[in-house]
Parts: C-alpha cells; sequence; structure tokens
C-alpha cells in the first residue's frame, strides 16, 4: 500500500510490506489505553487480538487513509505479531520505549 508518509512513527513489517505506525491520536488512545493497562499475563488472548488489531488499524490509518480495518484483521494481525504490534503502537505513541529496529517484523 502506497503512502506519502505524514506523520513519522515506527516502522513494522505487516503481510511483507513495511509500514510505518504513527503515534495513536487522542480519541483512539482514550479507547485504547484502559484496554492497554488492563493487559497482562492472565488476559484473554483474544483481547489481545483485539487490541493489537484497534491499536495497528487507528494507527496506520494516519499514514494510510485508505486502509480498511477488515483488512488490519485479516491480512496483517496474528497470534505470532500481536504483542510486536502493541508494543510498536505504543512506542509511536510515547507509551513505552521506541521498538529497535526490527521488532516489530511479522
Amino acid at each position: 500500500m502506497d503512502a506519502i508518509v505524514k506523520v513519522p512513527g515506527v516502522v513494522v513489517t505487516l503481510g511483507g510490506n513495511e509500514y510505518i505506525m504513527a503515534p495513536l491520536t487522542a480519541g483512539p488512545l482514550k479507547q485504547i489505553l484502559p484496554r492497554l493497562q488492563g493487559l497482562g499475563t492472565e488476559s484473554n488472548p483474544l483481547d489481545a487480538l483485539d487490541l493489537a488489531v484497534d491499536v495497528a488499524f487507528h494507527s496506520l490509518k494516519r499514514n494510510y487513509p485508505d486502509i480498511a480495518r477488515e483488512q488490519v484483521e485479516n491480512d496483517f494481525v496474528d497470534l505470532t505479531n500481536m504483542m510486536a504490534i502493541i508494543q510498536a503502537g505504543a512506542g509511536a505513541s510515547g507509551l513505552a520505549a521506541k521498538a529497535e529496529p526490527g521488532a516489530g517484523e511479522a
């Protein structure tokens, strides 16, 4: 998916292509932050999967306005990369240390 990157962020590889995950804006962040804080070792994996989809979608939407939530859910996020996606989104948003190069690869 081609786009002119308007908002800097964290580079992640999703579906074999590199994307820039931009910081979350206030609206999505208000919805995502309580869920992020509640994420732990005893969390339901489906909750973490949904959180990863939401983080990726809202983050990617800033640089790739034509991206659909269904595309993120069906083509990009899976159990093997969901934590890397959450960490990349949190890092891009200033909630955690920035991901190291390659940390978002899936």
